[in-house]
């Protein structure tokens, strides 16, 4: 029924709650309405480029919210707190000149300020962080070809594409009132009677389709061909498809398929947010612009393959899948069966091949994938997309695909992913950890003996370093010039770099240095 709350498997939100305290984390709740998809919150944007916020932008961010009195992490010169009879000081020292580093005096003792930079100074006289001096480890994700579950047998069931629905709107109707976030698509038909005397005679010299709409993207047909496909942008949500048209004679059918990548979720009137066709008209007819707009328009709110539930294994048992020989037609579904990869690594599909549409694993969908849309630099957005491995069986998963637009799944690919690579970097402007200080008495002093500056190094999921550190899952590596190059330092006067790249292994450790 619809107006229900559902708090079962995924949507398990006490569940979610209770384990985020018992892994020693606070949760905000935020009230709504706040939706978040691929185009309005939170995640990559498609069309974008791969981005990604620096360490210490992010430390500079948070470290100034606390240094204007911020009580949880958010983003918002020289600050210090000193509370009255007491001897509990604390300091931020700031810059934001973001070009050159500076040197400050506070309290009678100078302090070294790199650009656009934060110091915190707990006792008003330590430095124990500086933002641009984060030792941060960072890792790649490396994307492995499954050695044994790659073997994927694809077979097809073309969608079917409504040619004539019950006209019950004389205009088009708005997308996000029809889906009401239950589907992405709605099919659009209406129908046009073209008398012999409107068709060019030269044959060469076909009419055009015209669709002015205001969002998402669309996948237009007419009389069941594929005429062309068009989409908006995360900014400009607006754009035009238009295509030349093969029509006949006497009755022709116009079919399009409207689609959502999300919807609105911030900002004034809301309510007036809208996508969807909004002017159709056939252009370069002998009688001239033919518009279509108020021509007459039926709808159907999703697909049939989703009403049927193809993406589960009773739904795709009613209809007759044939074997993929090639390229199928736009508007197809295909499904493949594969075991559960090796390993307790992260698992992911590479959707080589293919254009936009949506994937399902065991009947639980992972979401849309969008390959056509290339970002400025000239590749996909996102090529791989995660496969949560509680979502797999030993056995016999059902990948199930559906695809907007002519496509080859043969290429597809089932991948294991490791962060096994990991690097740092340090230098001697770097104050030491601030987990070699603590507090005594209101005062800070070193937990340490002879502090330094060091990088962090951990692998992750109990993976051993197989170099350096030889071994052991974690470890630092301290600027120590009695640890490099035989102890001799030939560049005395110049302040030294640390840069450390480790890899990750299951393997015997012992065995891989042999």
């Amino acid at each position: 029924m619809s107006h229900e709350f559902n708090f079962e498997g995924p949507y398990d939100l006490v569940k979610f709650i209770k384990t985020i305290g018992e892994n020693g984390m606070f949760a905000t709740l935020r009230l709504g309405p706040f939706i978040q998809a691929e185009w309005n919150h939170g995640f990559r944007v498609f069309g974008d480029p791969p981005s990604q916020r620096s360490a210490e932008d992010t430390a500079f961010s948070v470290a100034r919210w606390f240094s204007k009195n911020g009580s949880l992490v958010n983003y918002y010169m020289a600050r210090f707190y000193e509370q009255p009879g007491t001897k509990v000081c604390a300091a931020f020292l700031a810059s934001n000149n973001s070009k050159e580093a500076e040197t400050v005096k506070f309290r009678g003792q100078e302090y070294y300020l790199p650009a656009r930079s934060i110091s915190i100074l707990p006792d008003c006289k330590n430095v124990v962080y500086n933002t641009m001096t984060v030792v941060s480890q960072h890792n790649s994700r490396n994307f492995v070809k499954s050695r044994k579950k790659n073997k994927l047998e694809w077979n097809m069931y073309s969608e079917t594409i409504p040619a004539q629905l019950q006209v019950d709107s004389s205009l088009p109707k708005e997308l996000y009132n029809l889906t009401k976030d239950k589907t992405d698509y709605v099919w659009f038909t209406t129908t046009i009677n073209v008398d012999r005397r409107d068709m060019n005679e030269r044959k060469r010299i076909n009419p055009v389709l015209r669709v002015a709409s205001l969002g998402h993207a669309m996948v237009a047909f007419v009389n069941g061909e594929f005429i062309g496909s068009a989409h908006g942008s995360q900014i400009e949500k607006s754009f035009v498809l238009q295509h030349s048209v093969d029509l006949k004679p006497g009755i022709n059918f116009v079919t399009l398929l409207g689609t959502l990548v999300g919807l609105p979720d911030s900002g004034a009137y809301m309510e007036h947010r809208y996508a969807g066709p909004r002017g159709v008209s056939i252009l370069g007819l002998n009688t001239g612009t033919l518009d279509l707009t108020s021509n007459g328009w039926g709808h159907q709110v999703g697909l049939s393959g989703e009403t049927a539930k193809l993406f589960t294994k009773e739904g795709g048992g009613k209809v007759t899948w044939t074997k993929v020989q090639k390229a199928g037609p736009p508007v197809t579904w295909y499904k493949t069966h594969f075991d559960a990869p090796e390993g307790k690594s992260p698992v992911a599909v590479r959707m080589t091949g293919m254009n936009k549409g949506m994937i399902w694993i065991n009947g639980k969908s992972i979401g849309r994938y969008w390959m056509t849309y290339v970002s400025p630099l000239g590749e996909p957005t996102q090529s791989e997309y995660h496969i949560p491995r509680s979502y797999l069986k030993p056995t016999d998963n059902l990948m199930v695909i559906f695809e907007e637009e002519e496509a080859n799944p043969e290429k597809i690919e089932i991948l294991t992913v490791n962060r096994d690579t990991i690097c740092s970097y340090v230098t001697e402007y770097h104050p030491p950890s601030v987990k070699s200080w603590e507090r005594k008495n209101n005062k800070f002093t070193p937990a340490v003996d002879n502090a330094k500056p060091a990088a962090h190094l951990k692998c992750p999921n109990q993976k051993k370093i197989i170099a350096h550190c030889l071994g052991k899952t974690s470890c630092d590596i301290p600027i120590d010039k009695g640890l490099f190059a035989g102890k001799k330092d030939d560049c005395p006067d110049i302040r030294k770099t640390l840069a450390v790249q480790v890899k990750c292994s299951n393997k015997d450790p012992k065995r891989s240095a042999n």
